[in-house]
């Protein structure tokens, strides 16, 4: 085992959560080649996918070699929740940025989407939850999100045609007796 498996007390930890402890949410977790990770964490990591059957793999099916490239690219990516790298565990809208450590994620109340019979495992953060979805408006808005209030902007654009029609009159009557001086 390398030394970055090590914690206190030479404890296994996942290289891609830091976690030693073996959870409902994390599962279990597995050693291959000094490589350790839950299999909660690896099916769920955005940039990585099995390979092989998880049956006669001491990895749950991943090859070694994708779990470093994948905790690699997990160094440069910020958890939103805790706020420490090796956030590898994405949001599955394209358009969103929110990254996670698998048990983070649940803890920041994200959405789990697992069918195990089909190989799916995707997770949505809390403002993109599918779910959630359902409840938006007409408009696509949530109905507990408010917008600003209209009315005041409306007055104010009001305001700022008057100025610019008072400023347009004022400039077309100096033209005009401008122009009456200049033809007599």
């Amino acid at each position: 085992m390398g030394p970055e498996q090590f914690q206190s007390l030479n404890k296994i930890i996942c290289v891609l959560c830091e976690k030693s402890d073996e959870t409902e949410i994390t599962g279990p977790l597995s050693s291959k080649e000094s490589t350790s990770a839950h299999e909660n964490c690896l099916l769920f990591a955005s940039g990585i996918y099995s390979k092989n059957s998880p049956t006669y793999d001491d990895l749950f099916g991943f090859a070694v070699e994708d779990v470093k490239e994948e905790q690699r690219r997990g160094k440069r990516l910020l958890c939103h929740h805790c706020k420490k790298n090796g956030a590898t565990a994405g949001c599955d809208l394209k358009r969103c940025k929110r990254s996670y450590h698998f048990p983070c994620a649940v803890e920041a109340r994200a959405t789990i989407d697992e069918d195990i019979n089909k190989g799916r495992f995707k997770l949505f953060c809390e403002l993109h939850d599918p779910k959630s979805q359902k409840t938006r408006s007409a408009e696509g808005r949530r109905p507990d999100l408010k917008r600003p209030d209209r009315v005041s902007m409306h007055t104010h654009t009001h305001t700022h045609t008057l100025t610019y029609i008072d400023f347009y009159l004022t400039t077309l009557l100096f033209i005009l007796k401008h122009h009456r001086t200049i033809l007599k």
